[in-house]
């Protein structure tokens, strides 16, 4: 599906505290036990796999060489983070990144016709985030709705977004997205290192020769991958509070075998769909879960690892706000100009894989 003159016309983020790697060990002491089955391996040999997956240097050499460099790291390539403070809730910070995203846009919260909230994790278990996050914005008279795909909830708010502007019912969508990590993680794993907190948010406008072409699949058998579970339950089986990050190991494998197929299909469909070809991509953003999934989706598909543009290294792993966040320090550091073609790739728990290719 491609939407003409339709595109992002404002981005902004939440500009929390960071923390540091040295800072990390004082507020999460004991950071030890490896839980994480996407880390990748590196053998006494030097072979290199990931997901039990042996990869080969000639085919993927940035990925062997970034998990070489960071298998032996406790961050794995992170350096920073944003933390959310306690106290602060996730409507806040969705808050700060919508208005920001707004005042880029020039519009006023009176011309908002939709908006997108997806939240990791809510204020409260329900209702969900939207109507409050349009209350706190001064957001009255657009519908408010909670869309959540995860990892892949920003792909997911510009199609829906575009599909609304271009059925003719809105002008201006604004779409947030935010992820809480360090409240669900069990902080004495050494995951919980790469992961970090933080909001985003766009605006899905009319703009002139701009266009979005999109792409999804969904796979059902690979749900079990990454999980957010309750760590207790109640009487009669109703869930108790303190949800917690969960990995299924065999699933995991499963899930990064998976990538070379759906990122294949979903790039390889908004690539023919907009008429482009790999070398005429001016930039690719992929999603961060780990330090080597850009690398590695990049080498799937043939694009020069030099395209690449990712935060990770300021971020961690965002779940959603990801993708959104590249996409705003891309515009506000001059990577993307009048004419740039980006490529976006997204895999979330679920499981489900979706491709965006923009043209600003």
């Amino acid at each position: 599906m491609k939407f003409e003159n339709i595109g992002i016309v404002g981005t902004g983020i939440w500009e929390g505290p960071t923390v540091s790697n040295s800072d990390f060990s004082r507020y999460y002491p004991g950071c030890h036990r490896l839980s994480d089955p996407l880390r990748g391996d590196v053998s006494v040999e030097g072979t290199v796999q990931l997901a039990g997956k042996v990869l080969d240097p000639a085919k993927f050499p940035q990925t062997v060489k970034i998990l070489k460099e960071t298998i032996g790291d406790p961050f794995r390539g992170a350096r920073e983070r944003l933390i959310l403070p306690n106290g602060v809730k996730s409507s806040e910070i969705e808050t700060a990144a919508a208005r920001r995203a707004l005042s880029d846009a020039g519009i006023e919260p009176g011309d908002v016709d939709f908006l997108l909230v997806q939240s990791f994790l809510p204020d409260e278990i329900q209702p969900h985030n939207a109507a409050l996050v349009a209350h706190k914005v001064g957001i009255t008279r657009a519908p408010s709705w909670n869309i959540d795909t995860l990892c892949n909830s920003a792909i997911t708010h510009m199609l829906v977004a575009s599909s609304l502007i271009a059925s003719g019912v809105a002008k201006n969508v604004l779409c947030v997205q935010s992820t809480a990590y360090s409240k669900v993680f069990d902080m004495t794993e050494s995951v919980a290192r790469t992961v970090g907190d933080g909001a985003s948010a766009f605006v899905i406008g009319k703009s002139k020769g701009a266009s979005i072409t999109g792409a999804w699949r969904t796979d059902g058998s690979l749900y079990p991958g990454i999980t957010l579970k309750y760590a207790s339950s109640g009487n009669m089986g109703v869930p108790l509070p303190n949800p917690r990050v969960m990995f299924d190991r065999q699933s995991g494998v499963e899930v990064v075998a998976a990538l070379e197929k759906y990122s294949r299909l979903v790039c390889g469909a908004v690539i023919e769909d907009f008429g482009v070809v790999y070398s005429g991509i001016d930039a690719f953003i992929c999603n961060q879960n780990t330090v080597w999934m850009p690398s590695y989706t990049s080498e799937i598909i043939g694009i020069p690892t030099e395209k690449l543009f990712h935060t990770y290294k300021e971020y961690g792993n965002v779940n959603g706000v990801g993708l959104a966040a590249s996409l705003h320090h891309a515009r506000k550091g001059g990577r993307l100009t009048a004419g740039s073609k980006v490529l976006v790739f997204g895999a979330a728990g679920g499981f489900t894989a979706g491709a965006v290719l923009l043209e600003s």
